[in-house]
Formats: C-alpha cells, structure tokens, sequence
C-alpha cells in the first residue's frame, strides 16, 4: 500500500502497468489466508492428538496421524518462506 501510494498508482494500475505490485498483493493475500486457516487448524488438531497419545490407552494410528500433521506443517512451513521470498523480490526488483 506504501507503494501504491509512493508510486501514486490506483488500483487499476495493479493489474496492467503495475503487474509486479498486484503480484505482491496477490502473494500476501495467499500468505495470509494460509497463516489464518491452515496454520492454527494443522496447531489446534496436533495439540488434540499429543493429549490422546498421553492417555492411558492411547489410539494405536496416533504416530501415523502426528507424521501426517508433521508433514503437512513441513509443507505449509515452506509454502509460506517461499511466497515471503518472492513478495521480498518482487520488492527489490520490480520487473
């Protein structure tokens, strides 16, 4: 929005001669969509299933559930550093 305003480009301009900026929005939007819904749902289901494996009789598919959500989170993990680094050069670089 800094940008937008610096730059003093509307938000029209985003989508034709200002592709780069409405790129960036666009990645932030999804960075934050994931962060919002993926992340604390990935959290709250991982927490739930640690409280049921420390019961006394504990579900048997517990380790193959916690690998899943391990690496569900191990991507979602990566998704995100890779969106913040194109938003970070798109920033640097305007093309």
């Amino acid at each position: 929005i800094g940008n937008m305003i610096f730059l003093h480009i509307t938000f029209g301009d985003l989508f034709t001669s200002a592709g780069w900026l409405g790129l960036k929005l666009i990645f932030f939007i999804i960075l934050l969509g994931i962060g919002m819904a993926v992340s604390p749902k990935t959290a709250r289901h991982r927490a739930m299933l640690l409280d049921q494996m420390n019961q006394i009789n504990p579900p048997e598919d517990a380790n193959d559930k916690m690998e899943a959500l391990n690496s569900k989170q191990t991507v979602f993990f990566l998704v995100n550093w890779v969106l913040v680094i194109i938003i970070v050069l798109l920033t640097l670089f305007k093309p």
